[in-house]
C-alpha cells in the first residue's frame, strides 16, 4: 500500500511539474490570453505611432503650402506696377485682377487652414479610438490578474 501511495504522490508531483492538472491548465489558458491582450495593446500603440508619424507628415507638408500661400498673398498685394495703373481705364481693368488675385490667394490660406484643423481633429479621433481600445483591452488585463 505504502507503494502506491508513493506512486500517487509521484504522479501528482509529475502533473504539478508539467502542470497538467485542472489548475495548470486554467493557468496555462489565462497567461495565453494575457499574452494575446498584451499583443493587442502593443498593435495598438503602434497604431498610435503610425497616426502620429502621418499627422506630423501631412502637418508638415500642409504647413509649407500655407508658408508658400502667405508668400502668394504678399505678393498679390505688392503685384502694382506702373505700366498697369497709368491710366484711369487701366486702372479700373487692373483693379478686379489685382483684387481677384488677393481673394484666391486668401482663399487658398483659409482652405489651408480648415485642412490643418482637419487633420488635427481625425488625428485626435483616430487616437482617442486606439486609447479607448488600450483602455477596454487593460481592464480586461487587470480583471485576470486581479488588479
Amino acid at each position: 500500500m505504502s507503494k502506491a501511495k508513493n506512486s500517487q504522490t509521484l504522479a501528482q508531483k509529475i502533473i504539478a511539474f508539467f502542470k497538467l492538472g485542472e489548475e495548470g491548465k486554467i493557468q496555462s489558458f489565462f497567461d495565453r490570453e494575457l499574452k494575446k491582450l498584451l499583443k493587442l495593446i502593443a498593435g495598438y500603440n503602434r497604431k498610435i505611432g503610425n497616426f502620429t508619424y502621418n499627422y506630423e507628415q501631412t502637418c508638415d507638408d500642409l504647413k509649407d503650402q500655407l508658408e508658400d500661400a502667405e508668400s502668394s498673398l504678399e505678393q498679390a498685394y505688392l503685384a502694382v506696377v506702373p505700366e498697369n495703373v497709368a491710366t484711369n481705364s487701366e486702372q479700373d481693368d487692373f483693379s478686379v485682377i489685382y483684387w481677384g488675385n488677393i481673394t484666391n490667394a486668401e482663399n487658398k490660406i483659409e482652405l489651408l487652414n480648415e485642412k490643418l484643423t482637419r487633420e488635427k481633429d481625425d488625428y485626435d479621433e483616430a487616437v482617442k479610438m486606439m486609447q479607448e481600445k488600450i483602455d477596454d483591452t487593460q481592464a480586461r488585463i487587470d480583471v485576470i490578474v486581479g488588479k
